[in-house]
């Protein structure tokens, strides 16, 4: 069973030799809810409870402003929180490439990897009047079909080797799979934590910072899944989620590893009828959310946004923000970052110069 407690403990301790020891174990797909509820039965009220996930790997993870920012606000306005961490505990895995050692900002910055060795050292920042479950999750690693990794190499630059490219884009859709079967794996254990389906929950990558405080208006949102109304390259932002209504919840964590593994042509023949990219994570979550019912929207306010650890010369470390040109259609965040008092902005070596961070100040 899970370790579910207001005071947060953490569970089975983790076996480098092999999988981890599991915390759990769950129900079959078949056991699962019916998504057969009406919108006026599955209405959000406060004092519901609401999972929110957290969900990808140790060595990404940042926890400081998702406590201060998000959990701990959404706690003071009394909301019944229980958050999940299915974090991949292992060190030597990649979910999306982060080039931690290297250097940026003209050599002057080295890029770090998360503040957290084991799930176990966030034990104590956790509120105490509060459920947490601490799951130290390894993936399956699904084999897909290798269509999906042959289509996104068709828009990928690396290098001339058609073995070297394509053994890369297999690498790359493996890590895409680590990220749906942990959403899976969440939802399956809020089951277990509470066999009645929730009636909304929230979502957020492992590397994702809120930049502000923040409180969704849950009880008035519509039923769906709710994104950033920004880097959607062609799908839905697949770095945060606020879904509301009963079945919405069940299909944003598990229709789109449902779908890549039962029904990946019925993906790819509705991807081929609305546009003619090839598929990726963010259109993968999109038609997964389309075909299972799932009514996408879009939000103008939700402030998050990956952060990245930069540490300069005299070994000060600061929490950055990418701006390169990808991510310039995000303006209310970058807007804010714009405004940041005593943070810094790195520029990349260039005539003109470009900007490439913008950074917190550091913490005191």
């Amino acid at each position: 069973m899970p370790v579910i407690a207001h005071t947060p403990k953490y569970g089975s301790p983790v076996n480098h030799a092999r999988s981890p020891t599991p915390i759990v174990t769950f129900p079959p797909s078949a056991d699962l809810v019916s998504n057969n509820v009406s919108s006026a039965e599955d209405a959000f009220v406060k004092g519901d409870r609401l999972p929110i996930c957290i969900t990808g790997q140790i060595r990404r993870l940042e926890l400081r402003t998702k406590l201060k920012r998000f959990i701990e606000p959404m706690l003071s306005a009394g909301h019944r929180v229980e958050v999940y961490l299915v974090i991949d505990p292992r060190k030597d895995t990649n979910y999306i490439h982060r080039a931690a050692g290297s250097h940026t900002g003209g050599g002057q910055y080295t890029i770090l990897t998360g503040e957290f060795e084991s799930l176990n050292e966030t034990l104590e920042l956790f509120p105490k009047n509060m459920t947490v479950i601490f799951d130290p999750f390894v993936p399956a690693d699904y084999r897909f079909d290798p269509r999906y990794a042959m289509m996104m190499e068709q828009i990928s630059a690396w290098g001339k080797s058609l073995g070297t490219a394509l053994w890369r884009a297999m690498q790359r859709a493996r890590s895409h799979g680590r990220q749906w079967e942990a959403l899976r794996r969440c939802w399956r254990l809020a089951q277990i934590a509470d066999p009645v389906p929730p009636k909304a929950a929230i979502r957020l990558r492992d590397d994702v910072v809120v930049l502000q405080r923040f409180v969704p208006s849950l009880e008035t949102m519509s039923r769906g899944v709710h994104v950033q109304n920004c880097e959607h390259y062609f799908g839905l932002n697949d770095k945060g989620a606020i879904v509301a209504g009963q079945g919405q919840v069940e299909n944003y964590f598990t229709k789109p590893l449902e779908l890549m593994l039962k029904n990946f042509t019925q993906l790819l023949s509705f991807q081929k009828s609305r546009c003619t990219r090839p598929l990726n994570p963010e259109s993968v979550l999109f038609n997964s959310m389309v075909l299972s019912n799932a009514q996408p929207h879009y939000l103008k306010n939700f402030p998050i946004r990956p952060g990245i650890n930069l540490q300069d010369e005299n070994q000060t470390v600061n929490l950055c923000y990418s701006q390169g040109a990808h991510n310039t259609e995000c303006f209310e965040d970058r807007d804010l970052l714009e405004n940041m008092k005593g943070g810094i902005k790195i520029y990349k070596n260039t005539t003109p110069k470009e900007l490439l961070y913008i950074c917190e100040p550091p913490e005191k």
